[in-house]
């Protein structure tokens, strides 16, 4: 057997010694780098440039968007990485910032698709690059697409009309009635309505009455059900959306706004009594600061949120338990931040 030199062998070993990199569990921006850490957000790792990082389900792939050289400011294209090679695969796709949604099987990833400013639709991305139409850019107001529990489906809405379609792009749109912004669930598809009222307060002029339903895909738009007996309380000027389901199908998780400061404000809501409970540290709404939904944790206890302007613990990337008002602070000055279907913040 043919032996290595004494140097190259304490080399090998020393290279064999160092620890692989932790498995990426969050991602966010920072600037213009797009990084990657764990479930705690430690072993922070940068692994491109660009916007808008989505993480796929299993963690192996990463979706973001990067501006189009020579284009509009507006021009992104879906850029897809391979986590592990580093390989990056530009799909032509030019999707809107905060649209990209993985399928759960982490193979596809689906987007609201920009022709121009008047004209959206709805792509499905393979992770080659190949992609598939569900609905042609033919007008504006489209919400970010969700996928079904078992990537056969996708749900969107069009100018405040809910639609649904298989996700290999066979068979026609099912409309399934009027709401904006669904969201699909262990077995049913929250989404919201709402209507724009006179407003009862000293300034008058109108206030923006919304109520979160569910719908079931199976049956259509007749089996709508209203969430709670009262409109979700913002302070008036615009809707409450569902952004994820708790695993169980028991709560919500929505960007909101706080009635008294209006300030963006991550909660949750009780799918049976429609009871809202806002996430993050007590006393944030008061000063201000700002929270979204980013992520829910695997077995639910844990929201993943990311904060402007908030206290210390709130901002950036955070964990926050769904039973009470506190933050977990996991990686400062994070934004477009999001999570596996795996993370799961250290007990």
């Amino acid at each position: 057997m043919r032996r290595l030199p004494l140097l190259a062998a304490c080399a090998l070993g020393a290279v064999l010694a160092l620890p692989a990199a932790a498995a990426a569990a969050i991602a966010y921006a920072q600037g213009g780098a797009v990084m990657v850490a764990d479930d705690a957000g430690q072993g922070a790792r940068r692994v491109a440039f660009g916007r808008a990082p989505v993480i796929a389900p299993d963690g192996a792939h990463l979706a973001l968007l990067r501006r189009v050289e020579g284009a509009a400011r507006d021009r992104l294209q879906l850029v897809l990485v391979d986590l592990a090679t580093g390989g990056e695969v530009a799909t032509g796709a030019i999707c809107r910032e905060g649209s990209v949604r993985w399928a759960p099987d982490a193979t596809r990833v689906a987007c609201v698709a920009v022709r121009n400013r008047a004209a959206e639709g709805i792509t499905v991305v393979r992770l080659d690059g190949t992609a598939r139409v569900l609905e042609a850019a033919a007008g504006s107001g489209v919400c970010a697409p969700s996928w079904a529990p078992d990537a056969t489906r996708v749900a969107w809405s069009t100018r405040g009309e809910l639609r649904v379609r298989r996700a290999d792009g066979r068979g026609a749109v099912r409309a399934l009635g009027r709401g904006w912004c669904p969201v699909w669930g262990p077995a049913r598809i929250a989404f919201e309505r709402g209507d724009y009222v006179p407003d009862e307060r000293p300034l008058g002029g109108l206030a923006y009455r919304g109520r979160l339903w569910t719908v079931d895909p199976a049956r259509g738009a007749a089996s709508a059900t209203r969430i709670g007996r009262r409109p979700i309380e913002t302070c008036g000027f615009g809707p409450s959306y569902p952004v994820l389901w708790t695993p169980d199908g028991t709560g919500i998780l929505i960007d909101t706004a706080d009635p008294a400061t209006c300030s963006p404000q991550a909660a949750r809501v009780d799918v049976a009594t429609g009871a809202v409970r806002p996430l993050g540290s007590a006393g944030q709404a008061a000063d201000g600061a700002e929270t979204s939904v980013a992520g829910i944790s695997a077995d639910g206890a844990w929201a993943l949120l990311e904060g402007y302007d908030a206290d210390e613990a709130c901002s950036g990337a955070s964990a926050a338990p769904l039973g009470r008002e506190a933050c977990r602070p996991l990686v400062g000055r994070a934004t477009a931040v999001s999570a596996t279907a795996g993370w799961q913040p250290p007990a």
